[in-house]
């Protein structure tokens, strides 16, 4: 899911499309998402034991919502969301088709295979062996 806990989002679909809001929290294996502000519904309560010192009534919560009714939003439009791995070989979000980095809530995780990566890359920059050792001269 590329949609992440604090990200910017936009409602796609739905009673409310074109309402922006933060995601609250994701259900990865649901494929949902929490946005703040959208999908309300009103629940009632009863009050109980574990509810100490809360009355029972109404109250107003968000309610989930699939992930593919809602977009990235960067500066109010809605943007597609990919990966690429940068230059450290770390996995991290871009914006299509920009590419820009996508804004992230949390820290970029790393990539399956970084240090490969890195091997490749330090093996790329190398000399080879042959062009650094020169001929010793006679004088």
């Amino acid at each position: 899911m590329k949609i992440r806990k604090g990200d910017e989002v936009i409602v796609l679909a739905g009673k409310d499309k074109g309402a922006t809001g933060k995601v609250l929290r994701t259900i990865p294996r649901e494929d949902r998402v929490v946005v703040e502000g959208v999908n309300l519904i009103t629940k009632n309560i009863k009050a109980d034991q574990q509810r100490a010192g809360k009355e029972s009534g109404r109250v107003t919560v968000e309610a989930p919502l699939h992930v593919s009714n809602v977009a990235l939003a960067e500066n109010g439009v809605a943007v597609r969301i990919g990966y690429e791995f940068d230059e450290d070989g770390k996995k991290v979000r871009v914006t299509r088709p920009h590419k820009n980095r996508a804004k992230s809530a949390g820290k970029a995780k790393s990539a399956g295979k970084p240090k490969a990566a890195k091997a490749a890359k330090a093996a790329e920059n190398d000399e080879p062996a042959e062009a650094a050792k020169e001929p010793a001269s006679d004088d």
